[in-house]
């Protein structure tokens, strides 16, 4: 798994003390990857994630692990609020329309089973943009294919 490294400077600061617990997937919205990458990283925008995974399977690193990226947005998930603070975020170079690309799904797993390990997060605490912000957004989408990642051992329930 090869992952290049282009710099969003979108980002800053974990909490004092927070743990890596969640992984957080989006799409983005956007028509390709040259317009996801500037998008996510515009400092006028000011949205980032640690990852985008292009349709062809390429893997961007835009913030450091280390680093709180701001994906999420107002967030909660299981009496946790703001979620950047404790997780990853991954884009998928999506416009929320169509299907996912194989290539783009498989290195998803790849990325997510590395990410797991590196910093051992449960394999159930695979989330979607809309489970942490349900009133507000919507993706990854119905087009998300919940199902391979749990076949895989990922996720909290297996979605058709």
């Amino acid at each position: 798994m090869q992952i290049t490294s282009h710099t969003s400077l979108n980002h800053d600061n974990r909490k004092k003390g927070a743990t890596i617990n969640w992984i957080i997937i989006h799409y983005t919205a956007l028509p390709d990857t040259k317009t996801s990458l500037e998008w996510l990283c515009s400092t006028e925008k000011a949205v980032s994630a640690h990852y985008l995974i292009c349709r062809t399977g390429a893997i961007f690193q835009l913030v450091p692990d280390t680093k709180r990226a701001w994906h999420a947005g107002v967030s909660r998930w299981k009496g946790e609020d703001n979620l950047n603070h404790t997780s990853l975020g991954i884009e998928l170079d999506n416009d929320g329309f169509e299907p996912y690309a194989q290539e783009q799904i498989e290195s998803l797993m790849l990325l997510l089973n590395n990410l797991c390990i590196r910093h051992s997060i449960p394999k159930t605490h695979i989330l979607g943009h809309n489970d942490i912000a349900p009133d507000r957004k919507i993706d990854p989408g119905p087009h998300f294919p919940w199902h391979i990642l749990y076949d895989h051992g990922f996720a909290l329930a297996r979605l058709a």
